[in-house]
Protein backbone atom coordinates (compact mmCIF):
# COMPACT_ATOMS: atom_id res chain seq x y z
CA UNK A 1 0.00 0.00 0.00
CA UNK A 2 1.22 3.51 -0.15
CA UNK A 3 0.66 6.00 1.96
CA UNK A 4 -1.26 9.95 1.96
CA UNK A 5 1.64 12.78 1.92
CA UNK A 6 -0.54 15.11 3.42
CA UNK A 7 -2.14 12.49 7.14
CA UNK A 8 0.00 9.19 6.77
CA UNK A 9 -3.12 7.20 5.81
CA UNK A 10 -2.58 3.90 4.22
CA UNK A 11 -4.53 4.40 0.68
CA UNK A 12 -6.03 1.70 -1.37
CA UNK A 13 -4.49 0.72 -4.56
CA UNK A 14 -5.56 3.23 -7.32
CA UNK A 15 -7.10 5.47 -4.71
CA UNK A 16 -7.08 8.83 -6.21
CA UNK A 17 -7.99 10.88 -3.12
CA UNK A 18 -7.32 10.38 0.72
CA UNK A 19 -10.93 9.33 2.39
CA UNK A 20 -9.45 10.71 5.73
CA UNK A 21 -8.31 13.78 5.02
CA UNK A 22 -9.44 14.02 1.57
CA UNK A 23 -5.98 15.28 -0.21
CA UNK A 24 -6.01 14.59 -3.81
CA UNK A 25 -2.93 12.93 -6.15
CA UNK A 26 -2.01 11.80 -9.22
CA UNK A 27 -2.83 8.21 -11.16
CA UNK A 28 -1.09 7.20 -13.75
CA UNK A 29 0.17 9.98 -15.76
CA UNK A 30 -0.28 9.60 -19.46
CA UNK A 31 2.56 11.36 -21.85
CA UNK A 32 2.62 9.35 -24.86
CA UNK A 33 2.19 12.21 -27.83
CA UNK A 34 3.85 15.30 -28.58
CA UNK A 35 1.60 15.71 -31.51
CA UNK A 36 -2.19 15.00 -31.47
CA UNK A 37 -4.95 15.97 -32.88
CA UNK A 38 -6.49 19.30 -31.40
CA UNK A 39 -9.67 19.50 -29.29
CA UNK A 40 -12.87 20.41 -31.24
CA UNK A 41 -13.53 23.95 -30.73
CA UNK A 42 -17.02 23.33 -28.99
CA UNK A 43 -15.42 21.93 -26.09
CA UNK A 44 -12.95 24.49 -25.88
CA UNK A 45 -15.47 27.30 -25.40
CA UNK A 46 -19.64 26.32 -25.87
CA UNK A 47 -19.32 24.77 -22.78
CA UNK A 48 -19.58 27.29 -19.89
CA UNK A 49 -15.99 27.74 -18.05
CA UNK A 50 -15.78 26.32 -14.84
CA UNK A 51 -13.19 28.24 -12.20
CA UNK A 52 -11.48 25.41 -10.26
CA UNK A 53 -10.05 26.89 -7.27
CA UNK A 54 -7.15 24.14 -6.15
CA UNK A 55 -6.91 24.60 -2.22
CA UNK A 56 -3.38 22.48 -1.72
CA UNK A 57 -1.21 21.85 -4.56
CA UNK A 58 0.41 18.54 -4.42
CA UNK A 59 3.50 17.89 -3.32
CA UNK A 60 6.38 18.48 -6.26
CA UNK A 61 3.40 18.36 -8.62
CA UNK A 62 5.01 20.24 -11.90
CA UNK A 63 2.70 23.13 -12.80
CA UNK A 64 2.76 24.41 -16.79
CA UNK A 65 3.79 27.46 -17.26
CA UNK A 66 2.16 30.06 -19.02
CA UNK A 67 2.88 30.25 -22.88
CA UNK A 68 5.80 31.92 -23.54
CA UNK A 69 6.08 33.92 -26.84
CA UNK A 70 8.69 32.99 -29.82
CA UNK A 71 7.60 36.10 -31.39
CA UNK A 72 7.77 39.57 -29.66
CA UNK A 73 4.19 40.33 -29.75
CA UNK A 74 1.71 40.55 -27.46
CA UNK A 75 -2.08 41.27 -27.44
CA UNK A 76 -4.44 42.94 -24.83
CA UNK A 77 -7.79 43.98 -24.81
CA UNK A 78 -9.21 47.78 -24.19
CA UNK A 79 -13.09 48.79 -24.73
CA UNK A 80 -13.77 45.09 -26.03
CA UNK A 81 -11.38 45.75 -28.71
CA UNK A 82 -8.41 43.66 -29.45
CA UNK A 83 -4.70 45.58 -30.22
CA UNK A 84 -1.61 44.26 -31.16
CA UNK A 85 1.51 46.13 -29.99
CA UNK A 86 5.20 44.46 -29.00
CA UNK A 87 8.17 45.46 -27.15
CA UNK A 88 9.65 48.13 -28.97
CA UNK A 89 7.13 50.90 -30.14
CA UNK A 90 4.72 50.69 -27.07
CA UNK A 91 0.78 51.51 -27.71
CA UNK A 92 -0.88 49.14 -29.58
CA UNK A 93 -2.93 49.21 -32.94
CA UNK A 94 -6.28 48.25 -32.85
CA UNK A 95 -7.18 45.17 -34.41
CA UNK A 96 -10.65 44.07 -34.13
CA UNK A 97 -13.49 46.02 -34.95
CA UNK A 98 -17.23 46.29 -32.91
CA UNK A 99 -16.08 43.28 -31.45
CA UNK A 100 -17.63 43.75 -28.22
CA UNK A 101 -21.27 44.43 -30.18
CA UNK A 102 -20.51 41.44 -32.59
CA UNK A 103 -20.07 38.34 -30.50
CA UNK A 104 -20.85 36.10 -27.96
CA UNK A 105 -18.10 36.54 -25.81
CA UNK A 106 -16.04 33.84 -24.84
CA UNK A 107 -13.53 33.70 -22.03
CA UNK A 108 -10.23 32.26 -24.03
CA UNK A 109 -11.01 34.21 -27.59
CA UNK A 110 -7.23 34.89 -26.98
CA UNK A 111 -6.06 31.45 -27.49
CA UNK A 112 -7.71 31.50 -30.94
CA UNK A 113 -5.40 34.35 -32.09
CA UNK A 114 -2.76 32.93 -34.38
CA UNK A 115 0.71 34.90 -36.05
CA UNK A 116 2.62 33.49 -38.67
CA UNK A 117 6.10 32.68 -37.76
CA UNK A 118 8.02 35.53 -39.44
CA UNK A 119 5.41 38.37 -37.27
CA UNK A 120 3.99 38.97 -40.95
CA UNK A 121 0.34 38.36 -40.28
CA UNK A 122 -2.31 38.11 -37.77
CA UNK A 123 -5.19 35.87 -37.60
CA UNK A 124 -8.23 36.12 -35.21
CA UNK A 125 -11.83 34.93 -35.00
CA UNK A 126 -14.61 37.38 -34.78
CA UNK A 127 -18.71 37.62 -34.97
CA UNK A 128 -18.46 34.35 -32.81
CA UNK A 129 -22.78 33.17 -32.72
CA UNK A 130 -22.02 30.18 -30.11
CA UNK A 131 -21.16 27.23 -31.76
CA UNK A 132 -18.45 28.96 -34.90
CA UNK A 133 -17.02 31.96 -35.92
CA UNK A 134 -15.82 33.88 -38.99
CA UNK A 135 -11.77 34.15 -39.53
CA UNK A 136 -9.80 37.07 -40.81
CA UNK A 137 -6.20 37.66 -41.19
CA UNK A 138 -4.41 40.88 -41.70
CA UNK A 139 -0.77 41.89 -42.66
CA UNK A 140 0.96 43.38 -39.46
CA UNK A 141 2.63 46.17 -41.27
CA UNK A 142 -1.39 47.40 -42.53
CA UNK A 143 -3.88 46.84 -39.58
CA UNK A 144 -6.41 49.04 -41.08
CA UNK A 145 -7.28 46.00 -43.69
CA UNK A 146 -9.14 43.03 -43.00
CA UNK A 147 -9.23 39.99 -44.63
CA UNK A 148 -11.46 37.35 -44.39
CA UNK A 149 -11.12 33.34 -44.51
CA UNK A 150 -14.46 32.14 -44.14
CA UNK A 151 -17.59 31.75 -41.90
CA UNK A 152 -18.68 28.78 -39.77
CA UNK A 153 -15.46 27.62 -38.83
CA UNK A 154 -15.10 25.70 -35.78
CA UNK A 155 -11.28 24.97 -35.62
CA UNK A 156 -8.50 26.20 -37.79
CA UNK A 157 -4.62 25.92 -38.09
CA UNK A 158 -2.17 28.41 -40.31
CA UNK A 159 1.11 27.30 -41.92
CA UNK A 160 4.10 28.42 -40.36
CA UNK A 161 4.51 31.11 -42.91
CA UNK A 162 0.73 31.51 -42.68
CA UNK A 163 0.01 31.27 -46.11
CA UNK A 164 -2.11 28.12 -45.61
CA UNK A 165 -5.12 28.16 -43.47
CA UNK A 166 -6.75 24.45 -42.37
CA UNK A 167 -10.36 24.01 -41.20
CA UNK A 168 -13.00 22.19 -40.40
CA UNK A 169 -16.91 23.94 -40.67
CA UNK A 170 -19.73 23.58 -38.06
CA UNK A 171 -21.00 20.67 -41.05
CA UNK A 172 -18.17 18.82 -40.53
CA UNK A 173 -16.43 19.80 -43.55
CA UNK A 174 -12.63 20.01 -44.18
CA UNK A 175 -11.25 22.50 -46.60
CA UNK A 176 -7.83 24.85 -46.70
CA UNK A 177 -7.08 28.42 -48.02
CA UNK A 178 -4.74 29.62 -49.67
CA UNK A 179 -5.69 33.17 -48.86
CA UNK A 180 -6.93 33.87 -52.26
CA UNK A 181 -9.48 31.46 -52.12
CA UNK A 182 -10.79 27.95 -50.36
CA UNK A 183 -11.16 25.06 -51.81
CA UNK A 184 -13.81 22.24 -52.37
CA UNK A 185 -14.47 20.11 -48.86
CA UNK A 186 -11.06 17.53 -48.76
CA UNK A 187 -13.62 15.56 -46.83
CA UNK A 188 -16.97 15.24 -45.16
CA UNK A 189 -17.67 14.48 -41.21
CA UNK A 190 -13.97 15.16 -40.65
CA UNK A 191 -14.12 14.60 -36.44
CA UNK A 192 -10.12 16.06 -36.16
CA UNK A 193 -6.97 16.81 -37.85
CA UNK A 194 -3.29 17.76 -37.95
CA UNK A 195 -1.40 19.14 -40.11
CA UNK A 196 1.91 19.52 -41.27
CA UNK A 197 4.25 22.76 -40.79
CA UNK A 198 3.90 23.62 -44.17
CA UNK A 199 0.38 22.98 -44.76
CA UNK A 200 1.29 20.26 -47.53
CA UNK A 201 -0.34 17.36 -45.22
CA UNK A 202 -3.09 16.82 -43.37
CA UNK A 203 -3.62 13.93 -41.09
CA UNK A 204 -7.30 13.44 -40.31
CA UNK A 205 -10.08 10.96 -38.38
CA UNK A 206 -13.67 10.22 -39.38
CA UNK A 207 -15.93 7.68 -37.35
CA UNK A 208 -15.49 4.36 -38.66
CA UNK A 209 -19.08 3.45 -38.37
CA UNK A 210 -21.55 6.41 -37.89
CA UNK A 211 -21.64 8.83 -34.88
CA UNK A 212 -21.60 6.23 -32.02
CA UNK A 213 -18.72 4.59 -32.88
CA UNK A 214 -15.46 4.31 -30.73
CA UNK A 215 -12.84 3.84 -33.60
CA UNK A 216 -11.77 5.37 -36.10
CA UNK A 217 -10.68 5.45 -39.77
CA UNK A 218 -7.35 7.42 -40.58
CA UNK A 219 -6.53 9.43 -43.85
CA UNK A 220 -4.10 11.79 -45.19
CA UNK A 221 -4.91 14.72 -47.66
CA UNK A 222 -1.57 16.13 -50.00
CA UNK A 223 -1.67 19.59 -50.93
CA UNK A 224 -5.24 19.95 -50.33
CA UNK A 225 -6.82 17.00 -52.35
CA UNK A 226 -9.02 14.27 -51.08
CA UNK A 227 -7.74 12.10 -48.28
CA UNK A 228 -6.75 8.52 -48.49
CA UNK A 229 -7.57 6.08 -46.09
CA UNK A 230 -4.02 5.06 -44.55
CA UNK A 231 -5.34 2.63 -41.04
CA UNK A 232 -9.22 1.44 -39.88
CA UNK A 233 -10.74 1.07 -36.58
CA UNK A 234 -8.23 2.72 -35.09
CA UNK A 235 -9.14 3.13 -31.03
CA UNK A 236 -6.17 6.38 -30.17
CA UNK A 237 -4.02 7.58 -32.03
CA UNK A 238 -0.61 7.84 -29.95
CA UNK A 239 1.71 9.67 -32.24
CA UNK A 240 2.90 11.14 -35.14
CA UNK A 241 6.37 11.90 -36.26
CA UNK A 242 7.68 15.06 -37.36
CA UNK A 243 7.64 14.47 -40.59
CA UNK A 244 3.83 12.54 -40.71
CA UNK A 245 5.71 9.21 -41.99
CA UNK A 246 5.24 7.52 -38.93
CA UNK A 247 2.09 6.79 -36.90
CA UNK A 248 1.75 4.97 -33.51
CA UNK A 249 -1.89 3.65 -32.46
CA UNK A 250 -3.55 1.21 -30.78
CA UNK A 251 -6.45 -1.15 -32.08
CA UNK A 252 -7.86 -3.84 -29.40
CA UNK A 253 -5.20 -2.90 -26.82
CA UNK A 254 -2.75 -4.13 -29.85
CA UNK A 255 -0.31 -1.31 -30.06
CA UNK A 256 1.09 -0.63 -33.74
CA UNK A 257 3.74 1.05 -35.47
CA UNK A 258 2.27 2.46 -38.67
CA UNK A 259 5.02 3.83 -41.68
CA UNK A 260 3.23 5.43 -44.22
CA UNK A 261 2.38 3.17 -47.08
CA UNK A 262 3.89 -0.25 -45.29
CA UNK A 263 1.32 -2.56 -43.40
CA UNK A 264 0.78 -1.29 -39.67
CA UNK A 265 3.65 -3.65 -37.72
CA UNK A 266 2.46 -4.99 -34.31
CA UNK A 267 4.25 -4.06 -31.39
CA UNK A 268 2.62 -5.01 -28.00
CA UNK A 269 -0.42 -6.82 -27.22
CA UNK A 270 -2.38 -6.49 -24.24
CA UNK A 271 -1.73 -2.58 -24.28
CA UNK A 272 -2.96 -0.75 -20.95
CA UNK A 273 -1.50 2.36 -21.34
CA UNK A 274 1.21 4.17 -23.76
CA UNK A 275 3.31 6.62 -20.96
CA UNK A 276 5.41 8.20 -23.09
CA UNK A 277 6.96 8.23 -27.23
CA UNK A 278 10.04 9.87 -28.36
CA UNK A 279 10.78 10.99 -32.03
CA UNK A 280 13.62 8.31 -31.59
CA UNK A 281 11.50 5.67 -31.71
CA UNK A 282 11.58 4.64 -27.95
CA UNK A 283 8.52 4.35 -25.50
CA UNK A 284 7.46 3.22 -22.41
CA UNK A 285 4.62 1.39 -22.10
CA UNK A 286 2.06 -1.05 -19.89
CA UNK A 287 0.93 -4.39 -20.58
CA UNK A 288 -1.58 -6.17 -19.00
CA UNK A 289 0.19 -9.42 -17.23
CA UNK A 290 -1.61 -12.78 -15.99
CA UNK A 291 -3.12 -11.23 -12.92
CA UNK A 292 -4.65 -8.69 -14.46
CA UNK A 293 -1.83 -6.06 -13.37
CA UNK A 294 0.13 -3.66 -14.90
CA UNK A 295 3.73 -4.28 -15.97
CA UNK A 296 6.26 -1.56 -17.67
CA UNK A 297 8.49 -1.90 -20.62
CA UNK A 298 10.89 -0.23 -22.46
CA UNK A 299 11.01 -0.14 -26.49
CA UNK A 300 14.14 0.62 -27.41
CA UNK A 301 12.90 1.24 -31.31
CA UNK A 302 13.78 -2.13 -32.49
CA UNK A 303 13.40 -4.34 -29.33
CA UNK A 304 10.89 -4.32 -26.07
CA UNK A 305 12.49 -4.84 -22.84
CA UNK A 306 11.85 -7.37 -20.12
CA UNK A 307 8.60 -6.00 -17.86
CA UNK A 308 11.03 -3.45 -16.11
CA UNK A 309 7.85 -3.93 -13.14
CA UNK A 310 5.83 -6.56 -12.74
CA UNK A 311 3.27 -4.68 -10.66
CA UNK A 312 3.27 -1.22 -12.03
CA UNK A 313 1.52 1.56 -9.84
CA UNK A 314 2.09 4.91 -11.58
CA UNK A 315 4.07 7.53 -13.64
CA UNK A 316 5.76 10.59 -10.93
CA UNK A 317 7.15 12.52 -13.88
CA UNK A 318 8.63 11.86 -17.04
CA UNK A 319 11.26 13.77 -18.90
CA UNK A 320 10.26 15.26 -22.20
CA UNK A 321 13.44 14.96 -23.51
CA UNK A 322 14.82 11.39 -23.14
CA UNK A 323 13.45 8.16 -21.67
CA UNK A 324 13.50 8.71 -18.35
CA UNK A 325 10.68 8.19 -15.73
CA UNK A 326 10.30 8.41 -12.09
CA UNK A 327 7.65 5.57 -11.11
CA UNK A 328 6.32 4.23 -8.03
CA UNK A 329 6.71 0.82 -7.56
CA UNK A 330 3.94 -1.32 -6.00
CA UNK A 331 6.43 -4.23 -5.42
CA UNK A 332 8.60 -2.57 -3.06
CA UNK A 333 5.56 -0.84 -0.45
CA UNK A 334 9.27 0.32 1.74
CA UNK A 335 10.94 1.89 -0.72
CA UNK A 336 8.36 2.71 -3.72
CA UNK A 337 10.35 5.16 -5.83
CA UNK A 338 12.62 4.71 -9.24
CA UNK A 339 14.10 6.33 -11.66
CA UNK A 340 13.87 4.40 -15.22
CA UNK A 341 16.37 5.32 -17.70
CA UNK A 342 15.67 3.25 -20.37
CA UNK A 343 15.22 -0.13 -19.55
CA UNK A 344 17.17 -0.13 -16.09
CA UNK A 345 15.65 0.97 -12.91
CA UNK A 346 17.36 2.78 -10.01
CA UNK A 347 15.90 2.44 -6.36
CA UNK A 348 15.86 5.70 -4.12
CA UNK A 349 16.44 4.30 -0.50
CA UNK A 350 14.41 7.23 1.15
CA UNK A 351 10.90 7.25 2.45
CA UNK A 352 9.88 9.29 0.01
CA UNK A 353 6.70 11.28 0.02
CA UNK A 354 6.99 12.72 -3.49
CA UNK A 355 9.57 12.98 -6.45
CA UNK A 356 10.05 15.09 -9.41
CA UNK A 357 12.04 15.96 -12.03
CA UNK A 358 13.33 18.54 -14.87
CA UNK A 359 11.97 18.44 -18.39
CA UNK A 360 15.66 17.27 -19.73
CA UNK A 361 15.50 14.30 -17.17
CA UNK A 362 18.39 15.65 -15.52
CA UNK A 363 17.94 16.09 -12.03
CA UNK A 364 15.41 14.82 -10.02
CA UNK A 365 13.83 16.60 -6.58
CA UNK A 366 11.97 14.21 -3.41
CA UNK A 367 10.41 14.77 -0.92
CA UNK A 368 11.27 12.55 2.49
CA UNK A 369 11.03 12.17 5.94
CA UNK A 370 7.09 13.13 6.22
CA UNK A 371 6.66 14.32 9.72
CA UNK A 372 2.57 13.82 10.47
CA UNK A 373 2.27 16.28 13.30
CA UNK A 374 4.06 19.46 11.66
CA UNK A 375 3.53 18.35 8.08
CA UNK A 376 6.69 19.29 7.10
CA UNK A 377 9.57 17.05 4.98
CA UNK A 378 13.56 17.11 4.27
CA UNK A 379 14.43 18.08 0.18
CA UNK A 380 16.51 15.98 -1.32
CA UNK A 381 17.89 16.69 -5.04
CA UNK A 382 20.29 14.44 -6.99
CA UNK A 383 22.10 14.44 -10.62
CA UNK A 384 20.39 11.59 -13.70
CA UNK A 385 22.98 10.89 -16.08
CA UNK A 386 23.59 8.03 -18.65
CA UNK A 387 25.20 5.97 -15.71
CA UNK A 388 22.17 6.13 -13.20
CA UNK A 389 21.49 8.30 -10.40
CA UNK A 390 24.39 10.50 -9.08
CA UNK A 391 25.19 11.26 -5.34
CA UNK A 392 21.89 12.02 -3.25
CA UNK A 393 22.06 15.15 -1.34
CA UNK A 394 20.51 17.24 0.94
CA UNK A 395 18.95 20.31 0.20
CA UNK A 396 16.33 21.51 3.32
CA UNK A 397 14.70 20.64 6.38
CA UNK A 398 11.37 21.37 6.95
CA UNK A 399 10.41 22.00 3.20
CA UNK A 400 6.31 21.98 2.54
CA UNK A 401 6.05 22.15 -1.50
CA UNK A 402 8.30 22.18 -4.55
CA UNK A 403 8.12 22.86 -8.20
CA UNK A 404 10.06 23.37 -11.63
CA UNK A 405 9.20 26.31 -13.12
CA UNK A 406 8.62 26.26 -17.11
CA UNK A 407 10.34 22.67 -16.48
CA UNK A 408 13.48 23.29 -15.76
CA UNK A 409 14.19 25.86 -12.60
CA UNK A 410 13.45 23.93 -9.23
CA UNK A 411 11.57 26.21 -6.26
CA UNK A 412 10.28 25.22 -2.91
CA UNK A 413 8.28 26.79 -0.01
CA UNK A 414 8.61 26.54 3.98
CA UNK A 415 6.16 27.99 6.00
CA UNK A 416 3.07 27.36 4.08
CA UNK A 417 -0.22 28.35 4.75
CA UNK A 418 -2.82 26.44 2.58
CA UNK A 419 -6.04 29.60 3.03
CA UNK A 420 -3.80 32.19 1.72
CA UNK A 421 -1.24 30.19 -0.79
CA UNK A 422 2.06 31.75 0.43
CA UNK A 423 5.04 31.22 2.02
CA UNK A 424 8.97 31.59 2.47
CA UNK A 425 10.27 30.84 -1.16
CA UNK A 426 13.91 29.37 -1.49
CA UNK A 427 15.64 28.44 -4.30
CA UNK A 428 18.76 26.25 -4.46
CA UNK A 429 19.04 26.52 -0.59
CA UNK A 430 18.65 29.94 -0.53
CA UNK A 431 15.82 31.98 0.86
CA UNK A 432 14.70 34.41 -1.73
CA UNK A 433 11.80 35.87 0.25
CA UNK A 434 8.65 35.61 2.56
CA UNK A 435 5.14 35.57 2.50
CA UNK A 436 5.47 35.13 -1.43
CA UNK A 437 2.46 33.64 -3.48
CA UNK A 438 3.95 30.45 -4.77
CA UNK A 439 1.59 29.46 -7.18
CA UNK A 440 2.43 32.43 -9.52
CA UNK A 441 5.86 32.35 -9.40
CA UNK A 442 7.42 32.47 -13.33
CA UNK A 443 10.95 32.04 -14.50
CA UNK A 444 12.57 34.18 -16.60
CA UNK A 445 14.42 31.56 -18.83
CA UNK A 446 15.84 34.72 -20.86
CA UNK A 447 18.08 36.65 -18.06
CA UNK A 448 17.76 33.84 -16.00
CA UNK A 449 15.88 35.84 -12.94
CA UNK A 450 12.40 35.28 -11.27
CA UNK A 451 9.19 36.96 -10.78
CA UNK A 452 7.05 36.73 -7.47
CA UNK A 453 3.87 38.64 -6.16
CA UNK A 454 4.42 39.52 -1.97
CA UNK A 455 1.34 41.22 -0.22
CA UNK A 456 -1.55 39.93 -2.32
CA UNK A 457 -5.08 41.85 -1.46
CA UNK A 458 -7.92 40.88 -3.99
CA UNK A 459 -6.18 39.52 -6.70
CA UNK A 460 -3.34 41.70 -6.88
CA UNK A 461 -0.14 42.38 -5.09
CA UNK A 462 3.49 43.81 -5.08
CA UNK A 463 5.50 42.06 -7.93
CA UNK A 464 9.31 41.67 -7.49
CA UNK A 465 12.24 40.62 -9.46
CA UNK A 466 14.99 38.14 -8.23
CA UNK A 467 18.00 37.75 -9.68
CA UNK A 468 21.81 37.31 -8.45
CA UNK A 469 21.00 37.18 -4.98
CA UNK A 470 19.02 40.17 -4.74
CA UNK A 471 15.31 41.00 -4.72
CA UNK A 472 13.89 43.96 -6.50
CA UNK A 473 10.34 45.82 -6.52
CA UNK A 474 9.04 46.44 -10.15
CA UNK A 475 5.67 47.66 -9.22
CA UNK A 476 2.93 48.18 -5.99
CA UNK A 477 0.16 46.63 -7.27
CA UNK A 478 -0.26 44.37 -10.36
CA UNK A 479 -3.05 41.93 -11.10
CA UNK A 480 -1.30 38.55 -10.66
CA UNK A 481 -3.38 36.80 -13.55
CA UNK A 482 -2.02 39.71 -15.83
CA UNK A 483 1.72 38.31 -16.14
CA UNK A 484 2.83 37.05 -18.83
CA UNK A 485 6.57 36.39 -19.68
CA UNK A 486 8.10 35.98 -23.72
CA UNK A 487 10.82 34.05 -24.56
CA UNK A 488 13.19 37.34 -25.38
CA UNK A 489 13.09 38.21 -21.51
CA UNK A 490 10.37 40.77 -21.97
CA UNK A 491 7.50 41.07 -20.00
CA UNK A 492 3.96 42.46 -19.70
CA UNK A 493 1.48 43.01 -17.16
CA UNK A 494 -1.67 45.25 -15.83
CA UNK A 495 -1.36 47.66 -12.43
CA UNK A 496 -3.60 49.13 -10.68
CA UNK A 497 -6.46 46.94 -11.77
CA UNK A 498 -10.19 48.46 -10.90
CA UNK A 499 -13.58 47.16 -11.22
CA UNK A 500 -12.09 44.97 -14.41
CA UNK A 501 -10.07 47.40 -16.26
CA UNK A 502 -6.49 48.90 -15.05
CA UNK A 503 -3.06 49.87 -16.75
CA UNK A 504 -0.36 48.05 -18.69
CA UNK A 505 2.81 47.94 -18.65
CA UNK A 506 6.30 46.45 -20.64
CA UNK A 507 8.93 45.35 -18.46
CA UNK A 508 12.76 44.61 -19.25
CA UNK A 509 15.01 43.36 -16.63
CA UNK A 510 13.66 45.79 -13.47
CA UNK A 511 12.84 48.71 -16.23
CA UNK A 512 9.14 49.36 -17.09
CA UNK A 513 6.79 51.75 -19.31
CA UNK A 514 3.64 51.99 -19.45
CA UNK A 515 1.56 51.03 -22.85
CA UNK A 516 -1.96 51.88 -22.28
CA UNK A 517 -4.36 52.44 -20.07
CA UNK A 518 -8.31 50.70 -19.28
CA UNK A 519 -6.81 47.73 -19.82
CA UNK A 520 -9.11 44.63 -18.96
CA UNK A 521 -6.70 41.69 -20.03
CA UNK A 522 -2.89 41.17 -21.71
CA UNK A 523 -1.48 37.97 -23.59
CA UNK A 524 1.48 36.82 -25.62
CA UNK A 525 0.42 36.26 -29.70
CA UNK A 526 2.90 33.44 -30.33
CA UNK A 527 4.30 32.50 -33.54
CA UNK A 528 2.38 29.35 -34.98
CA UNK A 529 5.76 27.46 -34.36
CA UNK A 530 5.36 28.02 -30.84
CA UNK A 531 1.76 27.21 -30.68
CA UNK A 532 1.78 24.45 -32.81
CA UNK A 533 4.37 22.97 -30.46
CA UNK A 534 2.00 23.11 -26.97
CA UNK A 535 -1.07 22.28 -29.27
CA UNK A 536 0.12 18.96 -30.05
CA UNK A 537 -0.51 17.36 -27.07
CA UNK A 538 -1.72 13.47 -25.99
CA UNK A 539 -5.29 12.61 -26.05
Amino acid sequence: MNNCPNCNEELEKGAVSCEKCGYEFDTIKSHSAKKSFKLSLLLKIAIPVVAVVLAVVIILLSIPSPMEASYANFGYFRDGELFLSDFTKGAGDQVSEDFKESNVLFSNYKDFIRMSSDGKKIFYVDYFDGTSYKLYYKNTSDLSTSYKISSGIIIYDISDDGSVVTYTKNNGSLHQHNLTEQSDAIDTNVVNYLVSDNGSKIIYEKRSDGEDSNTYDIYISENGNKGEKVLSSVASLKYVSEDFSTIYYTSNDILYRANIGKTPKQLADNVRDVIMIYESGEMYFTKANESGEASLYYFDGKKISDPIFTNFYRTESASDEQAVLAVYDSNNIERPFNIVIKDKSYSIDYDISSITMNDAGTEVYFTAGFDMSTKLSKLYTAKIDAEGLGKVKKVSDDVTYGRHLSGEKFIYVKDYDTASMVGTICVEGEEIAKNVNFNTMQYNKADDSLLYFSDVVDGSAKLYRYKNGKSQIIHESVYMNSLNVAEDGHYVFIADYYKGEGILYCANGNKFEKIDHDISDAFLIVSNEEYDTRARLSF
